[in-house]
């Protein structure tokens, strides 16, 4: 959290009087004048020693608004030099410094040194405490900020000094991971101002200058953050800021600290556009169009010890698969050279949980495509997928996407891949599924890869040892709002009871086919449910205890209606008519001659929670998103 570790957050002190510059707490490193003199602190000194100090400070400066200007910077200086101490800042803020330095600002706009001196005061007195920034933006701060913003737009370290301040006064507070902060009173003036155009200026008028790309990105981030700036956020006008934060990555790619606020900045403008139905889709789809995907790759091999460009980078690619959700989007971005440098990430990053939690967002929502799975299926994804479960067991959003990622890969693999098919995947999704069994989205996530890899004939047997039916049985009855959960239950039974009555047995003993009826009873709208549940049926009814048993809970009733609810989906109704004819027995006591059960996997799914972009120095929390996800294929 030092604000010193990133170049556009420390207000600048180039071309100052000897006085300003680097003199720490108070001692100067040059003579004074009478006037000007301010005792040294002992560090060991008494609190009131300090205090008293303070307050002569503080009344030297209100009694220098009026006289020479040279006196009112280097005061203004000695203010912003406090930022080292929190008692400091502090007690200058309750003796009412901020309101001092204010009315030095607005008396002085035309003058740059005041400005500057008065901006990096604002900046110390604002940082990191909610309650002096808001006395601050309530003291009026703004007016005069942007003032000489406009005063002064051709001086490149004033620009930056006062941008990094009137970022300080709306920097968001910390909320819960689903929330996002009510604006404040600054904030409120600077969005009707369209304050975030002085930015996007500022950039347009220093393209040269990374200080200023860095602090610009910061500052129209942190305005997207809180709610209400959507509709902003969606008009033409913000066409441009696309624009002109694109040519700064594309200038900046050098600079870490630029190039990470730019990528925070692109993640918190989606975030915003959230609030407008189709905003983020259409924010995403101009965040496509200007080319920053083929940034992004870029950053992310530039700088591959940064970990904020790593979560940046990452979690804005997944929110661009996310929210177009197009399969032409998807297949670009792989493209772009992805893959390797994403396997890249994983290695550099693995014990960073926010980074992880980011890629698994993005892979879930890539490999939904199936140009894309193909492509990633022999390069070893889900051995990335195993090694982040192994390193994060506990975070339920990258717990849930992993085994999202899972599932999509393992949907229709034709060539069944050995690594993904495999023991340690299948016990991977199990204990997922047993740590996170509370979560219903990880849940869901689990239980259907599993029953995607269930279609693979080399499992099953390893399915039945370990007990994966009762898992995703108990799992299908502790969450009964889930048909998800249900169908992969459905579908385990229909898988694993294909040609086998030693596992039909199995399966019945554990309760499976009053599970079944009861899952097609309850979910019989939802197609996935219907179809697997129909096979599952079909393949457990060969025996004639079983039939009996499925005849004595109304299944054959209950394959017409469910059949009947579905009149457009073949799929359900060929499951439907197998069903029947297995279930109606001719006088012979023989199943009606039909073909046996055809196997499928479940349809994909899409990431369940993505981590927001990093907002600047101070480590953020995620914002969620829901997921969507997709039907069975």
């Amino acid at each position: 959290d030092d604000p010193s570790a990133k170049g556009s957050d420390v207000p600048s002190t180039e071309g100052k009087t000897a006085e300003g510059t680097d003199a720490p707490q108070g001692v100067q490193n040059t003579p004074q004048t009478e006037a000007e003199t301010e005792p040294a602190i002992p560090a060991n000194a008494h609190p009131l020693a300090a205090m008293g100090a303070l307050r002569g400070l503080h009344d030297k400066l209100r009694e220098a608004v009026e006289d020479p200007l040279s006196l009112v910077c280097s005061l203004l200086e000695r203010v912003a030099q406090r930022v080292g101490s929190e008692d400091d800042l502090q007690t200058l803020y309750t003796l009412g410094t901020h309101d001092t330095v204010i009315e030095a600002l607005r008396g002085n706009l035309d003058h740059p040194d005041v400005c500057e001196a008065a901006a990096g005061a604002i900046w110390a007195l604002c940082a990191g405490d909610p309650v002096r920034r808001q006395g601050v933006a309530d003291a009026g701060a703004v007016g005069p900020l942007t003032a000489s913003l406009c005063t002064h737009r051709g001086r490149p370290d004033l620009v930056n000094t006062i941008l990094t301040a009137l970022t300080a006064l709306v920097e968001a507070e910390e909320v819960e991971a689903e929330d996002r902060p009510t604006p404040n009173s600054a904030l409120v003036s600077l969005r009707q101002e369209s304050a975030y155009l002085f930015a996007v200026r500022a950039m347009q008028d220093h393209t040269d200058v990374p200080e200023i790309a860095g602090a610009a990105a910061d500052f129209i981030g942190s305005m997207c953050r809180p709610v209400g700036m959507g509709p902003v956020v969606v008009s033409e006008e913000y066409e441009g800021v696309i624009v002109m934060l694109v040519i700064s990555l594309q200038t900046h790619m050098g600079y870490a600290s630029v190039v990470e606020g730019i990528l925070s900045c692109f993640s918190h403008m989606v975030e915003a556009a959230k609030e407008v139905e189709g905003g983020a889709a259409d924010m995403c789809r101009s965040i496509y169009a200007a080319g920053v995907p083929d940034l992004v790759v870029q950053a992310l091999a530039a700088h591959k010890e940064s970990s904020m460009i790593a979560l940046g980078g990452v979690a804005l690619l997944g929110m661009i698969s996310f929210h177009t959700e197009d399969d032409a989007v998807d297949c670009a971005l792989y493209e772009c050279g992805l893959a390797p440098v994403l396997l890249g990430v994983v290695d550099a990053h693995l014990p960073n949980s926010r980074v992880m939690e980011a890629m698994m967002y993005s892979l879930s929502n890539l490999s939904h495509c199936d140009t894309v799975k193909h492509q990633m299926l022999p390069l070893g994804f889900e051995t990335a997928a195993l090694k982040v479960l192994d390193a994060h067991p506990s975070v339920a959003a990258l717990n849930g996407n992993a085994c999202t990622l899972l599932l999509n890969l393992a949907h229709k693999d034709p060539l069944f891949h050995p690594s993904l098919f495999s023991v340690p995947v299948m016990d991977a999704l199990l204990s997922c599924m047993h740590r996170h069994q509370t979560d219903g989205s990880v849940v869901d996530a689990a239980s259907g890869a599993l029953g995607n890899i269930s279609v693979c004939q080399g499992m099953r047997q390893h399915i039945m040892d370990k007990g994966v039916f009762q898992a995703v049985l108990a799992a299908a009855t502790l969450h009964p709002d889930h048909p998800d959960t249900a169908a992969a239950m459905c579908e385990l039974v229909e898988h694993l009871a294909k040609d086998d009555p030693v596992r039909q047995d199995s399966l019945r003993s554990h309760g499976c086919l009053d599970a079944v009826v009861t899952a097609l009873s309850v979910y019989k709208d939802n197609d996935e449910v219907a179809e697997a549940g129909l096979m599952a049926l079909a393949n457990m009814g060969r025996q004639a205890t079983h039939r009996d048993r499925i005849l004595s809970l109304r299944g054959l009733d209950l394959c017409r209606t469910v059949a009947s609810v579905h009149p457009a989906k073949p799929k359900v109704t060929a499951a439907a008519g197998l069903a029947e004819g297995v279930l109606q027995v001719s006088p012979k006591g023989t199943a009606a001659k039909r073909k046996k059960g055809v196997e499928k996997g479940k349809g994909k799914g899409k990431g369940v929670a993505s981590p927001k972009g990093e907002t600047k120095a101070k480590g953020k929390g995620f914002m969620g998103f829901r997921s969507r996800k997709s039907k069975r294929q």
